[in-house]
């Protein structure tokens, strides 16, 4: 007889890494926290990247196709920002990706943050994830814009302004899922 390993819930790990991995990245991009830097790849790698992609993989251990897909897709794409701060700014490489190319790669991930939104809503999940989703693909929009119109400069604080509320949602988000769990009870609304 086989015995089956249970596998905790990863939701609480994987929305703190996504909150706080967000508020900081837009505090960056906002110009409101100082240009990049190794802390910042640090904490956008091994937070942001690594840290989904585990409460990603747990989610789909425990049969959870959203939490899986969510958490471990904006793991990607954590990793995929962090690659080309690593090559621009660490490694001092090439200014990075024509405009054109990185407006559509934060139209893409724009589509999924949307695409997560409508899961997230469909599967009556948290208000405040929810609220999370949508405005992290209206940030990921606000950028793709500027990007394509080449009008970026002007549109990073509101991009900026945008995520760190997104991140700060999922932040509010994953305290409530967390002292929800341990009390076995809503204490926190989310």
């Amino acid at each position: 007889m086989s015995e089956e390993t249970k596998v905790a819930d990863p939701t609480a790990l994987g929305l703190f890494a996504y909150g706080l991995s967000l508020t900081l990245l837009a505090t960056i991009i906002g110009g409101f926290a100082g240009p990049f830097n190794s802390m910042t790849l640090g904490q956008i790698v091994f937070t942001g990247g690594v840290g989904l992609v585990l409460a990603g993989v747990y989610d789909f251990m425990r049969g959870n196709a959203f939490g899986g897909t969510a958490f471990t897709g904006y793991g990607l794409l954590f990793l995929s920002v962090s690659t080309f701060f690593f090559s621009t700014v660490i490694a001092k490489a090439a200014a990075g990706p024509a405009p054109a190319f990185s407006g559509w790669f934060h139209l893409m991930w724009a589509i999924f943050a949307f695409a997560t939104f409508i899961g997230a809503n469909a599967a009556k999940k948290w208000v405040m994830l929810q609220i999370a989703l949508f405005t992290t693909g209206a940030f990921l929009l606000i950028q793709a814009i500027g990007l394509f119109t080449g009008s970026l400069a002007s549109l990073l604080t509101i991009a900026g302004i945008v995520g760190i509320f997104s991140g700060l949602c999922a932040v509010y988000t994953a305290i409530a899922v967390l002292v929800n769990g341990a009390a076995g009870k809503n204490v926190i609304p989310a």
